[in-house]
């Protein structure tokens, strides 16, 4: 059986913890907020088993019959999986979508994987480094985690954590990949 090729835009957006109730709803931990998380608007996701990582043809395609967040997790009714034992068996897995079904966010809102690799410009013009991860830690604004990187896009060098929020953050501009901060390189 030939599957769909999955989308060149998959944006991973959490795994599969295992099986809610009996009737084959799977639990997702979310990257980000749960009750943020694009799956609650979505109709499609794509799933790769937890034992097959790097291969995109792995990648299989399920449509999202119902969704909610629930207890710090997102709960998606997905078609054909239809009982306990067929959702504790996806347990583990990826599951992703294609950022282009994402949908539209408001004035002053971003998602996160748009932020990624953006330049980041501080105090006085300088060049503070582009933007490596968004992380959260429980507060309530995200940080960006803002450096240089080597040729495979891991951290290189000094990093720093800056608050997204303004005032701090005073302009995003996603078409030229740039943001402006209220931020010096040596804080």
């Amino acid at each position: 059986m030939n599957l769909p090729t999955p989308p060149d835009d998959l944006v991973e957006l959490g795994r599969i913890a295992g099986a809610y109730g009996v009737r084959g709803w799977i639990r997702v931990r979310p990257h980000g907020r749960p009750d943020e998380s694009a799956l609650l608007s979505l109709s499609r996701a794509w799933i790769r088993p937890a034992r097959q990582t790097g291969d995109a043809a792995t990648w299989r395609p399920v449509d999202i019959v119902r969704a909610r967040s629930h207890a710090g997790l997102v709960l998606l009714q997905v078609a054909g999986c239809d009982d306990r034992e067929q959702a504790e068996a996806l347990k583990g897995s990826e599951i992703a979508a294609s950022r282009a079904a994402f949908p539209p966010t408001e004035p002053g809102e971003y998602y996160w994987v748009d932020l990624l690799g953006c330049e980041v410009i501080g105090q006085e013009g300088a060049v503070l480094g582009r933007v490596l991860a968004v992380e959260d830690y429980g507060a309530p604004h995200p940080v960006l985690r803002v450096g240089g990187a080597d040729e495979s896009g891991r951290p290189a060098g000094k990093t720093l954590l800056i608050p997204f929020v303004e005032p701090i953050v005073g302009e995003v501009d996603l078409a030229a990949r740039r943001i402006v901060a209220d931020w010096a390189a040596d804080y």
